[in-house]
């Protein structure tokens, strides 16, 4: 048991180093990329495409870490960690803060855009003491930014509107992550959105017949759009709604990622654009969007 443990401890210590420089050299590429994008909107695509191959490794780590098995005083196999906490856990912790590990498509700093066309205005409030002036609420670009500071979002009057957004790459669309300060720090948490909507802008005639066996089979889930300001066509694109997911503010996760239903992966569908349509909120008379991030496999060396 002894000797499982020793080869546990190196194994870990080997991998928990390997992921400390993946993490290191993920960070400096975001960096780079966020300070050239200062200057220059051109940004070298093979940047954005190391962060997603790095972060792809990060995961390999992962799942090797949850393969290695020692043996606890019962006699059960299980993975433990020497202190006797789950490898799982502890490399989940030290993979990420979020432990999303995915590449964002809607990324601004790697070329995702908000298309204005199938966006909802920013909202605009009159403070009581600034009377006549108007304050307007951070552009709808700020979604597509890392940064989680309380108050760096963007605000819409209510609970429905939309984000339309020009992906940095053709994907076949598979997930999508809703970023959010924590409860605890939010003077109106009620504001975090809640039920929303994803929509996926569907274009050529292949295309458009898997679109079609997918809203065949997916009759019900279509019908669910309930809290839903959208209709078909919208905008410059035809759009094809691929599911309602709900945000939950009051789980200690605070990026939380949906994952498209079976039905739509399995089709193979490809897409460039988005909509990411917000029907209700948890309780305020304005909601705010810190952060949409969108993942999926990508296609050809675009």
């Amino acid at each position: 048991e002894e000797t499982d443990r020793q080869a546990t401890r190196k194994s870990v210590k080997s991998l928990e180093d390997l992921i400390s420089s993946v993490r290191n050299e993920v960070s400096a590429l975001h960096v780079a990329v966020a300070q050239q994008s200062k200057t220059d909107r051109t940004i070298d695509p093979r940047a954005d495409e190391k962060i997603g191959v790095l972060e792809k490794e990060m995961r390999d780590v992962y799942e090797r870490l949850k393969t290695i098995t020692a043996t606890d005083k019962k006699g059960q196999g299980r993975t433990i960690s020497v202190d006797g906490k789950d490898i799982a856990k502890v490399v989940q912790d030290i993979i990420s803060k979020d432990g999303v590990a995915m590449a964002d498509y809607a990324l601004y700093y790697s070329g995702g855009v908000i298309e204005p066309r199938t966006t909802s205005k920013t909202l605009s409030i009159r403070p009581g003491s600034w009377v006549g002036k108007d304050v307007r609420g951070r552009p709808p670009v700020t979604a597509l930014v890392p940064d989680n500071s309380v108050g760096n979002c963007w605000p819409f009057a209510g609970s429905k509107a939309q984000l339309g957004i020009r992906l940095s790459r053709v994907v076949h669309l598979t997930h999508i992550t809703i970023d959010h300060p924590a409860r605890e720090l939010l003077i109106d948490p009620e504001s975090a959105p809640r039920k929303f909507h994803v929509w996926v802008a569907i274009e050529g005639q292949d295309n458009i017949q898997r679109a079609e066996i997918f809203t065949n089979q997916q009759d019900e889930i279509r019908r669910d759009t309930s809290s839903s300001a959208l209709t078909k066509p919208f905008g410059p694109w035809n759009l094809l709604h691929v599911g309602t997911f709900e945000y939950n503010i009051n789980d200690s996760a605070t990026a939380q990622t949906f994952e498209l239903p079976a039905e739509y992966r399995s089709l193979g569908l490809d897409t460039g654009a988005i909509v990411v349509d917000f029907g209700t909120n948890w309780g305020a008379d304005h909601t705010c969007v810190y952060r949409v991030r969108a993942h999926g496999a990508r296609i050809g060396p675009q």
